[in-house]
Formats: C-alpha cells, sequence, structure tokens
C-alpha cells in the first residue's frame, strides 16, 4: 500500500458509509447506520413450499434490505455480499449437499461484470463448508 492509499484510508476510513442508505455514518457489525439497523428485520421463519425441504434468506425483503441488494447489484457495492451471507442461517436438521447461486444470464453477467448471487452464495460456502456449485443452473433467457 502506497503513502497515498494510507493517507486516505486515515481520512477516510472503511466501514462508514451505511451499505443500505449509503450515508456517511457510525455502522454497526452488519454495516447500517442506527436508523437502517433499526428497520431490518431478520428471516427467522420460512412458511412452506410445496416440493421444498427448506429453504433460506438473510433477512425480510423491506426498504432496508432491498436498498442493500440493490446497492450490491447496480452499484458495484460487492462488500455488500459478505455482510448478506454472514446473516443467512442453515438449519442443522437439513442434510446441504452444495450451495447453488441463481445464475446471471451472460449478457448480464458481461454488463455488470459479476454474479452478485455468487458473491453471497461464495460467503455462505465459506461459512458453513459446504461446497458451492455454480455451474449447475444455467440462464437462458435474457431479459432487459
Amino acid at each position: 500500500m502506497g503513502i497515498k492509499e494510507i493517507i486516505l484510508n486515515a481520512l477516510f476510513p472503511d466501514k462508514v458509509v451505511c451499505c443500505s442508505c449509503g450515508r456517511e455514518a457510525v455502522v454497526s457489525e452488519s454495516g447500517l447506520c442506527r436508523d437502517c439497523g433499526m428497520g431490518l428485520e431478520m428471516f427467522n421463519s420460512a412458511p412452506p413450499i410445496e416440493n421444498i425441504e427448506g429453504y433460506t434468506a438473510a433477512y425480510i425483503y423491506n426498504d432496508v434490505s432491498g436498498s442493500m441488494v440493490k446497492r450490491l447489484k447496480y452499484n458495484n457495492a460487492r462488500y455488500i455480499a459478505k455482510i448478506l451471507a454472514d446473516a443467512v442461517k442453515i438449519s442443522e436438521e437439513w442434510d446441504v449437499d452444495v450451495v447453488v447461486p441463481i445464475p446471471l444470464h451472460y449478457k448480464r453477467l458481461a454488463k455488470r461484470g459479476y454474479n452478485q448471487s455468487e458473491k453471497i452464495a461464495f460467503g455462505v460456502s465459506h461459512i458453513t463448508h459446504i461446497p458451492m456449485a455454480a455451474n449447475c443452473l444455467k440462464r437462458t433467457v435474457f431479459k432487459e
């Protein structure tokens, strides 16, 4: 790291921007300012879906979590993937073989440069030690 980066990091340290609203603030471990942290709802129980043994999510989708996802997808805020992955809880009762990210169409992947779902899945795989299988699914339909 050069002198310029050291000075910039001293003046503008990491983790002072809320990962939901984007405002400069003192943020919690989850990367949120106080206001956004109060609006975040953990995903605690999954209503049953026919033919699905179980599923999970980090948060209930609302303004706060939605803003986090949008910043990850559209504002190149890749660091948010780790924050979301840290919040995913996988039941110990499940016999999970692999973590599978939802793929992007190759045109969307080329435009964005990364798959946000794969970034989150990588974090979940790393935390849980469950292997990730990124090439199990293929998106064939492109929607603008």
